[in-house]
């Protein structure tokens, strides 16, 4: 037996930390959490790789952006840069029609 003991992440929040080197995980939690670009990752496998393409618009769906992203893919580039950094970007100040978000507006009046 190897004694590996795979953890498995609870939220999109987390990403198993330095006490895990093995993480277990869903596609929909990958595709959504932030938090995996702040670990360092010496290894990604992925069971059933075939559904990363596999959305009903015929777009890369949300975990194939992050692979991507967690990669170093090319076209992975913008979605790891606005993960890395999301607390540090500006909120967004007005919504598809021009006027002020609830966000825009709860944080800065």
């Amino acid at each position: 037996p190897l004694n590996i003991k795979a953890y498995k992440l609870k939220s999109i929040k987390e990403n198993g930390g330095e006490d895990h080197s093995v993480v277990v995980t869903t596609f929909a939690n990958f595709g959504q959490n932030k938090s995996l670009v702040h670990k360092h990752w010496d290894l990604i496998l992925i069971d059933e790789a075939h559904t990363l393409s596999q959305s009903s618009d015929g777009k890369a769906t949300a975990a194939l952006n992050k692979l991507r992203a967690l990669t170093g893919h090319l076209h992975g580039f913008s979605e790891w840069f606005e993960d890395k950094f999301a607390e540090q970007m500006p909120i967004e100040e007005f919504d598809e029609n021009g006027k002020e978000t609830e966000q825009y507006l709860s944080a800065y009046n």
